[in-house]
């Protein structure tokens, strides 16, 4: 039936429209997702200061709870446009085309010794409001955390971490400045299972990390529930942007 499909509505590539001729991917040619680089050098969350694995800096971790974050790729180009269409066009397939990409990075960082193995890893996806994931029918971060957690033979725990509100503040995509952005997220998650993370390293997984204030809020809250390390891991880091988003096409 899926041949009956791709005949009668053939799959463009997100990055340059053209046909999608190679049967491994549905939404992107192969061409442009050779042109989707993955880091190797990364910074201090909070700061921007250069880091080795991406830890935050010594004196970011006197006032934030995230201690690390590893994002695969920039949030800019092809990426940025195949985020957008699968979170505010609900494409979910989009995750499925990326995830080679995701984990072919996380193995590397792996074996550069960037991401610690204790035997005591647990991962968790940020959760979204409610009303926003009933929506799109499904949370990006929930699924790449399947992923990670398949792929590396850990337990994934989507309940783990819950919001307080979903009504009261504000969308952070809408907010340009950072304070204010770290302002939003303050006190908006909680942990549901104290014991579960309790001396545990949590893999924290998101699709997108701007400023780092909704990992670190739930970062917060991991800690206040007594997990070891949080761990930020995200398909792509954004810089913030105060121009107003481009609109989709129909």
């Amino acid at each position: 039936m899926s041949w009956v499909l791709d005949m009668l509505f053939p799959q463009h590539c997100v990055g340059c429209e053209d046909l999608v001729r190679n049967k491994d991917f549905r939404y992107f040619c192969k061409e442009c997702l050779k042109k989707i680089k993955t880091k190797d050098d990364f910074v201090c969350v909070f700061c921007d200061t250069k880091s080795t694995d991406g830890s935050t800096c010594p004196f970011c971790s006197k006032k934030y709870h995230l201690d690390q974050l590893l994002p695969a790729t920039s949030y800019e180009n092809i990426i940025r446009k195949a985020i957008k269409e699968m979170k505010y066009r609900y494409i979910k397939d989009i995750i499925t085309d990326l995830s080679g990409l995701f984990l072919e990075f996380l193995n590397k960082q792996a074996r550069k010794g960037k991401l610690d193995f204790n035997n005591n890893e647990v991962v968790v996806p940020v959760p979204m409001q409610t009303r926003r994931e009933n929506n799109r029918g499904f949370n990006q971060a929930e699924l790449l955390a399947q992923i990670v957690g398949h792929n590396f033979g850990l337990k994934v725990s989507p309940m783990v971490l819950k919001r307080r509100f979903s009504f009261f503040s504000k969308h952070q995509a809408d907010i340009k400045i950072k304070k204010e952005r770290l302002e939003n997220a303050e006190n908006v998650y909680e942990c549901t299972t104290p014991p579960f993370v309790a001396g545990r390293t949590v893999w924290l997984v998101d699709d997108v990390s701007t400023t780092g204030a909704t990992l670190n809020d739930c970062a917060r809250a991991l800690k206040e529930a007594g997990a070891k390390k949080v761990v930020g891991i995200v398909l792509a880091k954004g810089k913030l942007n105060k121009r107003p988003e481009s609109i989709i096409k129909n």
